[in-house]
């Protein structure tokens, strides 16, 4: 049996419950945040973030890498030129 097994069914399990349903493209919180990889730290536990709050990267130590950089640049340009001009003001 596939380890992945149980996580593909919890993706199904999230996917019918229609969580995501209603949630805008664009984050409640204009922030992003950038923590650790490690599977014991959840910013959902230590910020009380909820679905929809905002964009989180994880990566090995939480670092702010030149990739990470990138990865922001990308989304902020998406949203400038996806967004409404009305709605993606406070947006980087």
């Amino acid at each position: 049996m596939s380890n992945l097994r149980p996580l593909l069914q919890r993706n199904r399990t999230f996917a019918a419950s229609g969580a995501h349903t209603g949630l805008e493209i664009m984050p409640r919180q204009p922030v992003f945040l950038v923590t650790c990889l490690d599977p014991r730290v959840d910013p959902a536990e230590f910020l009380g973030v909820e679905l929809g709050d905002a964009p989180v990267i994880r990566n090995a130590g939480g670092r702010v890498t030149e990739e990470v950089i990138n990865d922001i640049a990308f989304i902020s340009h998406l949203a400038r030129t996806m967004i409404p001009t009305d709605r993606s003001s406070w947006w980087p």
